[in-house]
């Protein structure tokens, strides 16, 4: 990445040009600089992609980092100059305590948001209403390890009359929100012997985590030609 070839090194792998922020005069910044740089490919799977800077002989992540896959930008913060590039970061541990208390945090911790989903927009009065053909359609992910058992056997099964009521039930997304069942998404339920939601909040899953898609039958819709 230097102009001496110097690259990554370690768990680190160069993904872009290095590139030299300076500024001719003694600035003090306000507030942090946004780094954009385009990335010479996406990471691969366990790898995340990280911006990194030149710092006393060797190469330091910057703690603010955001990759986005569909035009491989990274985008990060810094309040000093150096030389920045973009590298591809192995994770280390495929499995352990820290790995699970981070997936845990990923998929289920919501740093205290239901304050807005909840109290401010009101997402759980939606959830309420919302039945899990709506859900479905609307973009929302079911985690089947967490569905109860007499729903996940009701939707995998083969009475299709039955399946097509569960579908359009909206106590039955109430129940895969109870059960956590519900990527990215958690509901409160405030009220004792209640199945309505009383706020709702997010966690990084929702926008980040993407199912293997179960495959069901459903009742053939006849299709009608204008």
């Amino acid at each position: 990445m230097l102009a001496d070839g110097s690259e990554p090194t370690g768990t680190f792998t160069s993904a872009s040009d290095a590139y030299d922020i300076s500024s001719n005069s003694d600035v003090t910044l306000n507030q942090p600089m946004r780094v954009d740089i385009l990335a010479s490919s996406a990471p691969a799977h366990p790898q995340v992609g990280e911006a990194v800077m030149w710092v006393n002989g060797g190469w330091q992540r910057l703690n603010a980092n955001f990759f986005r896959a569909g035009d491989r930008r990274l985008v990060s913060l810094t309040r000093v100059p150096g030389t920045v590039g973009v590298a591809h970061r192995r994770l280390q541990a495929p499995s352990g305590e820290a790995v699970t208390r981070g997936r845990n945090v990923f998929l289920y911790e919501t740093f205290g948001n239901e304050s807005f989903f909840g109290g401010t927009i009101g997402v759980h009065e939606l959830l309420n209403q919302l039945t899990p053909a709506q859900a479905v359609a609307a973009g929302m992910q079911v985690n089947l390890v967490r569905v109860l058992a007499d729903i996940a056997a009701l939707l995998i099964g083969s009475d299709l009359a039955a399946k097509d009521a569960a579908l359009q039930n909206a106590a039955i997304t109430r129940a895969l929100l109870q059960a956590d069942a519900v990527v990215g998404v958690k509901a409160v339920f405030g009220n004792p012997g209640s199945d309505m939601d009383t706020s709702a909040c997010i966690t990084c899953a929702l926008c980040h985590v993407n199912v293997t898609r179960t495959s069901f039958q459903l009742t053939a819709v006849p299709q009608r030609c204008l």
